[in-house]
């Protein structure tokens, strides 16, 4: 039995109609050829014509024997005409249709020189003459009367019944016709090295982990329509809450219904508590007609200035109620000062008394739609007072962004009605440990260089989140490299972001690096909103004791 190189043909190919006649010929080469037979299926090669231009081909049969040399072979499958006066192959299918097809008889005399061309080249081939031929195999058509040609006799063609009956014995003809000239030797066992090394060497290409991120960014964005089947349900519900968990999409369908209303001539406000947030909506949608973007402190300095109140809000503390009340009067005193349609995202973050604001500053009838999630409680004392607002709930439980792996380890940190996600497996959770709290920057950078440099991962596809504004300013005093570094409003492109998680808090990068430090993740909330940020690899580091309490959802670190 021959050696078959592939040693079994995969699904795709004997899964195809079109393959019928190769699948026909691998097996019966196989089973007919001695052991001291090497056959190579399928074999792609690489050459240049005359001009030095590229030219790529396939060889469907490669057969190599020590002794006997080499036979490329050409199969083509069907019945086959042949027009001598327009030099003219066709094949005809079962279902009697009618296929042009490239002249076989040239594919395989061209097969054979480059290969004879490849083993030139080849640092295991030692140079002189060798048997070397070609043939046609036509498995389903008759023998040719004559010769087609003056390179083509009749020969040079296993038809049909010379296929069933003596294929071998075609195979063994070939062979001794190319040992006719005297001045070609046999292939001999470096020859047969020399082949091996051209079409059947074995390498290990190590599937990045860029690669399988983009892979997996690849998927999730066949589920994003999805997401819009939400639309529907509020179109006509005058003041409605979507809440759902992270990944569900709310931002998204955030930016999609504010730009709606505003196309529809409504005068719309779409705001937020973050202002890297902000920024992402505003690079998302912004320019849209009748449509504000802005956070909710920016839009109060912004109207105090614009309308001359006095008050300087732009060093007040954003946490104060000062602002609120200044565009509570600023409404009162003013009915321009509102809006006929108000999104609100991340609208767990929302302080009670800018609720009041908000009632303040939409107009008569207006529409309100606000989206939260209350697993993302990052501030004490807030809540989305759904009574109070007189909004219609409606759930979101469709995680959109994350990987399956993802999913299941911001899942521990989760608690509320079920969220199912519809995203790929994707790469594993990778959780780092560290042998005391004081190396955990240090393996943050390093394993950052590590996916950028070594695992070919871009790098404005990662973000480095961190509990606090000090340990960001320790983390990019480490950087040393050519790695550009920015906060999460200063996206740029091929620089990496690296903010705190609750500025970064309604972002997401497909690749996230989490820093557990002590006495920082103590909230199962900021796990949960740290894990969720990553759509396609998380990377979680600390010590074995924090990544304990991280991997089993726990919160008492």
């Amino acid at each position: 039995m021959a050696r078959m190189t592939p040693s079994k043909l995969p699904q795709e190919i004997l899964k195809d109609r079109r393959k019928k006649a190769e699948v026909r010929t691998y097996r019966r080469l196989q089973r007919e050829l001695g052991d001291d037979y090497e056959v190579y299926y399928s074999s792609p090669w690489l050459g240049t014509d005359p001009y030095g231009a590229e030219i790529d081909g396939e060889c469907d049969f490669t057969i190599a024997h020590p002794e006997h040399g080499i036979l490329a072979i050409e199969v083509k499958g069907g019945g086959i005409e042949y027009d001598p006066e327009e030099n003219k192959w066709t094949s005809i299918d079962g279902n009697n249709f009618r296929h042009n097809i490239k002249d076989p008889v040239k594919q395989a005399k061209g097969s054979k020189y480059q290969i004879l061309e490849k083993l030139k080249h080849s640092k295991l081939w030692v140079n002189r003459r060798i048997r070397i031929t070609h043939g046609v195999i036509f498995p389903n058509s008759a023998t040719p009367k004559s010769a087609l040609g003056a390179e083509r006799p009749r020969e040079l063609f296993c038809a049909s019944t010379r296929f069933q009956n003596d294929l071998a014995g075609w195979v063994s003809d070939r062979f001794a016709a190319a040992a006719k000239d005297m001045r070609n030797g046999a292939l001999g066992r470096d020859g047969m090295a020399a082949l091996r090394n051209e079409f059947a060497k074995p390498f290990q290409l190590g599937f990045k982990l860029g690669a399988r991120v983009a892979e997996a960014g690849e998927e999730m964005s066949i589920l994003l329509p999805r997401q819009y089947i939400a639309l529907g349900m509020i179109e006509d519900v005058d003041r409605a809450a979507l809440l759902g968990g992270a990944g569900t999409g709310k931002t998204v369908l955030a930016m999609e219904i504010a730009r709606r209303h505003a196309e529809k001539g409504r005068r719309t406000l779409l705001t937020c508590f973050n202002k890297p947030l902000c920024r992402e909506m505003r690079h998302t949608v912004g320019g849209t007609e009748n449509l504000k973007i802005s956070h909710f402190h920016s839009l109060c300095v912004e109207l105090a200035e614009k309308y001359h109140r006095g008050e300087d809000l732009r060093g007040v503390n954003r946490f104060s109620d000062k602002c609120a009340e200044v565009l509570i009067d600023l409404a009162e005193a003013d009915d321009e000062l509102r809006w006929d349609s108000i999104v609100i995202d991340e609208a767990q973050d929302w302080d009670p008394a800018w609720w009041v604001a908000i009632e303040a500053i939409l107009a008569e009838n207006g529409k309100l739609t606000v989206f939260g999630d209350t697993n993302q409680l990052l501030y004490a004392n807030r809540q989305i007072p759904l009574k109070d607002i007189e909004a219609v709930p409606l759930r979101l439980d469709r995680n959109l962004r994350n990987t399956q792996e993802i999913h299941h380890a911001a899942a521990r940190h989760y608690s509320g009605h079920e969220i199912i996600a519809d995203g790929p497996e994707g790469p594993e959770v990778i959780w780092q440990e560290c042998t005391e709290d004081g190396e955990c920057l240090t393996t943050a950078y390093a394993e950052l260089k590590r996916l950028v440099f070594e695992e070919e991962v871009r790098a404005d596809d990662v973000a480095v989140l961190l509990a606090d504004g000090e340990l960001v300013g320790e983390f990019e005093k480490l950087n040393r490299s050519s790695l550009e570094m920015v906060r999460a409003e200063k996206l740029r492109d091929e620089a990496v972001i690296v903010d705190t998680v609750r500025r970064f808090k309604g972002l997401e990068r497909p690749v996230i690096i989490v820093v557990l430090p002590e006495n920082s993740f103590q909230l199962g909330p900021m796990s949960y909103v740290a894990f969720s940020r990553a759509a396609a690899l998380l990377l979680v580091i600390g010590t074995s004791h924090q990544i304990a309490h991280a991997r089993d959802g726990k919160s008492d670190v």
